[in-house]
């Protein structure tokens, strides 16, 4: 029998000629994705993220936690009533976020952990994909506009942005959402020059599926009046299609926002005091011409007015085919800003939806100034160079996470000898609580060991640390409380002043009272705070969890037990 020759000659031959006759477009695309994927990993690979634990931001160790535990559920629990599987993956594993976000996104990193494993390296390539999608996304609406070499250029601009990067290194909603945002974008500029029900009900699909992404897709509200106005379209108010997207949103975002409406209310809380509205304005104003680098900005408001005169005879990149996408993007940039602006809370990352319509509204600005100078040799380069160089200087950089002393910590507790469910005691500040959460999770054979946060078990208070209370008064109980589940090992970080709270102060004194009980078994140096000091209390080695008990009435309306 005639074997193939897979080492080249005519298999070789057969395969080159099968890659021949592929489109040459989609050749194109493969080529532009892996082009895009390649930066985007090196830049990821340049933060420090792949040995980092999952700590950049607040919510990074929750986001990785839900998933996890949505996988474990896939894996293993769909027998079993999923309520009491989340509150026993809770007792063991502290961070669970599951209802104060819409699910989207942890059940999109579930099924991938489950088919790629829950480890950080499968995590970061599933971050590093999602940027990837949304430059690429960028790209193939940029091309008919500017060409393949300016969309892919575009392209990469996105993901060279520091917030690009930092949110591509962090397990966060943002990315997912500034996608399907992204393709809202392009669906509304289809419905704008169709205005066909269909691409209406795209628009419709693509906002509700943001929205199930993150709460800050409700952002996507405000589009469609703000384009009918700046297109001058008012006809529109009238039909049927312009509103079919509210009902396509409430069909299949509804649901789920009224069954988790207490979670909802309790998530958008911001906390504290509100800030004047006219400095929550200003901070998203001064964010937004930084969100992209303010060599973006300039163009963009450049292109902006040049849409305004209506210079078309001097600027074919204005012809009346591509408007569209020139309204709705700078539609998309009013509408982030009025809704971050009346949300009380500011982080630049929720701006990154804005990050490629300006991009975009660049478009018209860079193409005016090739038209002016495109008939003097050498000069349409230089010039380039000139803008790429002072964009690069304002705005590149590689944020670095510092965080992996919290990868340290968790090694130095299983070295200790931590028995299988066991428990840990951790406290610091609630981003350090969670890091040394999601540690354990990426190392157990879950559910093993326990994970037990100072701030859940010494006090009560909200997310946002709110009606802060203390379960214990003294070091007298809260030693008793230790003895009582056991604990074994202590991770203590102290928080910068005033975060964290009177229990703190309580558990160091704790160690000072009953120094026969504590010893220092490490300390690890901190990049960004304290360093960590790890204990073991002795008379509790070797022994397996027998009693704990978390309050959650704020968000569970009750008390989880494990006896």
């Amino acid at each position: 029998m005639h074997n193939p020759d897979y080492s080249g000659g005519p298999f070789a031959a057969r395969l080159l000629k099968g890659i021949s006759r592929l489109p040459r477009i989609f050749l194109l695309d493969i080529a532009v994705l892996l082009i895009i994927f390649g930066i985007t990993l090196l830049l990821q690979w340049a933060s420090g993220a792949h040995f980092a634990a999952l700590g950049a931001e607040p919510d990074e160790a929750s986001h990785y936690v839900t998933g996890v535990m949505i996988r474990d559920y896939l894996n293993v629990g769909l027998l079993h009533n999923p309520i009491t599987f989340a509150e026993e993956f809770y007792l063991h594993y502290p961070r669970v976020g599951f209802g104060l976000w819409p699910p989207l996104f942890h059940l999109f990193s579930g099924a991938w952990m489950l088919a790629f494993g829950t480890d950080r390296m499968s995590v970061m390539f599933m971050l590093a994909g999602l940027t990837t999608i949304w430059a690429f996304v960028l790209y193939k609406i940029g091309r008919p506009v500017i060409g393949t070499t300016g969309a892919l250029i575009s392209a990469v601009v996105l993901v060279f942005l520091p917030t690009t990067q930092k949110s591509t290194s962090a397990v966060m909603l943002d990315i997912p959402l500034a996608v399907m945002m992204l393709l809202a974008i392009a669906a509304y500029t289809r419905y704008l020059d169709t205005e066909k029900i269909a691409d209406a009900f795209l628009f419709g699909l693509c906002a509700a599926v943001a929205l199930l992404i993150k709460y800050n897709a409700l952002a996507l509200a405000l589009l469609p009046p703000l384009c009918v106005v700046i297109a001058g379209k008012h006809y529109l108010w009238r039909t049927k299609s312009f509103w079919l997207p509210a009902a396509v949103v409430l069909v299949i975002a509804g649901p789920w926002y009224f069954a988790m409406r207490h979670l909802v209310r309790y998530a958008a809380d911001p906390g504290g005091g509100l800030p004047p509205l006219a400095t929550n304005l200003l901070t998203n104003a001064k964010g937004i011409v930084f969100v992209a680098g303010p060599v973006v900005f300039a163009l963009a408001a450049l292109g902006c007015v040049l849409m305004g005169v209506n210079m078309r005879n001097r600027l074919n990149i204005l012809n009346g085919k591509h408007r569209s996408l020139y309204f709705v993007s700078a539609a998309t940039v009013l509408a982030v800003f009025f809704f971050h602006g009346i949300y009380p809370l500011y982080e630049s990352r929720y701006l990154l939806p804005v990050a490629p319509a300006l991009i975009v509204l660049s478009w018209p600005a860079i193409g005016y100034m090739y038209s002016i100078l495109v008939n003097r040799p050498s000069v349409p380069m230089a010039a380039f160079v000139f803008v790429v160089a002072i964009h690069a200087a304002a705005t590149f950089a590689v944020p670095v996470k510092k965080t992996g002393e919290y990868v340290q910590a968790a090694d130095n507790v299983l070295a200790a000898g931590l028995p299988g469910n066991g428990a840990v005691l951790v406290s610091a500040d609630r981003v350090g609580e969670g890091m040394l959460t999601a540690e354990f999770v990426m190392r157990d054979h879950r559910p093993d060991h326990y994970v037990v946060r100072a701030s859940k078990l010494l006090a009560s208070q909200t997310l946002m640390g709110d009606d802060y209370r203390l379960i214990y008064q003294s070091p007298e109980e809260i030693m008793k409380a230790l003895d009582s589940i056991p604990i074994e090992i202590v991770v203590i970080q102290q928080c910068p002043k005033g975060r964290c709270g009177e229990h703190e102060n309580l558990l160091t004194q704790t160690v000072a009272r009953y120094p026969q009980r504590w010893r220092l078994a490490s300390v690890l140096p901190s990049e960004t705070g304290s360093p960590i000091l790890i204990y073991q209390i002795t008379g509790n080695e070797g022994k397996s969890l027998q009693t704990l008990r978390i309050d959650m009435t704020h968000t569970l309306g009750t008390t989880l037990e494990k006896h």
